[in-house]
């Protein structure tokens, strides 16, 4: 017990280290990638990192697939937003016995009804502009309280025809049943066009102090 003891105060160094370094050099392109996905992540402020268990994980937290045993499949579409925006996602996954779990999501974003006008000032019409990111991801538990995800992503942006990548990463620990500590890095190095898309790091703490 003391042993993971020690592994819980080492993790949770790290992890504000990392936490407190991706505070520098972030810039505001693709916002929509850190809005947040699932109505019960989102009622918690987005405080999911380290208690995802549904096919949101994939976005919140790759660790956190190994937590489903099932074929299952999360929609969210928000619309009426101002400006005419919308903010959409669709997510499943699926436990492959002794290998994982595997995770396919699409998120997507757009602004519909933007007017167009000619050189005199015309109106000519309207169109609209979408933003999208489709994901592959994977977790699994390797032993000891320890669970490893990552995902892959290809982004993609029909008004410029910009195409990107992206990855994330997510490790989740409980060293005890009643605890989980959780840690995503979302889109380190990632690019889209000649553009660099923001690093976000996210520490999360779950504490179950019974059983359900």
């Amino acid at each position: 017990m003391s042993s993971r003891i020690r592994n819980t105060a080492l993790v949770l160094v790290l992890l504000t280290l990392c936490t407190a370094s991706a505070t520098y050099a972030q810039n505001y392109a693709n916002p929509y990638l850190r809005m947040g996905v699932g109505a019960r992540a989102m009622a918690m402020g987005t405080a999911a990192t380290a208690v995802a268990n549904d096919a949101t994980a994939a976005y919140w937290n790759p660790a956190a697939l190994h937590w489903l045993h099932k074929f299952e499949v999360s929609l969210m579409y928000t619309g009426g937003m101002k400006a005419d925006r919308n903010h959409n996602y669709i997510g499943a996954a699926l436990c492959a016995d002794r290998i994982g779990t595997f995770g396919l999501s699409w998120l997507n974003s757009g602004i519909t009804g933007i007017n167009q006008y000619d050189a005199g000032g015309n109106k000519t019409g309207a169109f609209d502009v979408s933003s999208n990111a489709f994901q592959l991801s994977y977790g699994r538990y390797l032993g000891g309280g320890f669970a490893l995800g990552v995902g892959a992503k290809y982004l993609q942006e029909d008004l410029a025809d910009n195409d990107g990548y992206g990855f994330d990463a997510g490790l989740l620990f409980s060293p005890y049943d009643e605890i989980t500590i959780g840690m995503m890095m979302r889109d380190p190095l990632a690019k889209q066009g000649e553009d660099d898309v923001p690093f976000e790091a996210r520490l999360g703490l779950g504490v179950r102090p019974w059983k359900a």
